[in-house]
């Protein structure tokens, strides 16, 4: 590995991405950059959430395959692709993200699941974008779809994403073709994978709610509320809770 690759890596390690990005970004506008650190480069910007220097820089690079930083990985147009598809789906280009998502999985397939070990760039990160993409299409079945692949290749050494928010996403998508009760079981998954995600025990009471569960409802939406005061006015004006509208414990929640 480069001294510069070296570095970025350490770097992107300690979660220093804006240091990593100010050395591979003075690679880049000197001309030294390898396909390597470029590609290093978009994860870290990704990161950062720069979504036009993503796409610019997704863009500039190519798909290749060799040795990259003294090992033999495979430098793809899945990494790319997953970056790109993020990066679209952020700027509300769904249809396009969602193309360039699957055009990543499928670079995947070809390639037996394989990425550049050095970004998070990996499977699972592609199939949940993909998820995240589909529902917010209102795809919901495709969604789901996509969601389970995720989590059936969920990377737990990775850094990217979290499997809790996937858990707590497919329960939306769940929601989105009225199984409610698959998305409260995905919802519980969540919370037991993170308790302290006040959205995950939100959901968890809208879901009780519509359920007809009054207690559990009021039972979760306290914990949400206790995490995050900022739910109990989300709270007063969700149309799931119709149903605890004139309960005197979800007034007093709400007020």
């Amino acid at each position: 590995m480069s001294d510069v690759m070296d570095a970025a890596v350490g770097l992107v390690q300690r979660r220093d991405f804006a240091g990593a990005r100010a050395l591979l970004q003075r690679e880049v506008d000197a001309g030294r950059a390898t396909g390597g650190e470029k590609l290093l480069l978009l994860d870290v910007l990704d990161r950062l959430h720069d979504h036009a220097a993503v796409l610019a820089l997704a863009d500039d690079l190519d798909g290749r395959s060799g040795p990259v930083g003294g090992r033999h990985v495979v430098v793809h147009s899945a990494a790319i692709g997953i970056a790109r598809a993020r990066a679209l789906h952020a700027t509300n280009r769904n249809h396009e993200a969602a193309a360039a998502a699957r055009e990543a999985i499928a670079e995947l397939d070809r390639n037996g699941g394989v990425v550049a070990g050095f970004t998070g760039l990996g499977p699972h990160l592609a199939y949940s974008t993909l998820g995240s993409v589909e529902v917010a299409l209102e795809r919901f079945e495709a969604g789901i779809e996509a969601y389970q692949q995720a989590l059936s290749r969920w990377d737990r050494r990775s850094d990217r994403d979290c499997e809790h928010c996937a858990h707590f996403d497919l329960g939306n998508a769940y929601k989105g073709i009225g199984d409610l009760g698959a998305a409260l079981a995905s919802t519980r998954r969540a919370i037991e994978l993170e308790p302290g995600h006040a959205d995950s025990w939100f959901n968890l009471a809208c879901y009780y709610a519509l359920l007809g569960y009054p207690d559990d409802a009021v039972s979760a939406l306290t914990r949400s509320i206790g995490l995050a005061r900022d739910n109990a006015a989300s709270a007063r004006d969700d149309p799931d809770f119709a149903s605890l509208r004139d309960d005197p414990r979800f007034v007093e929640l709400t007020r």
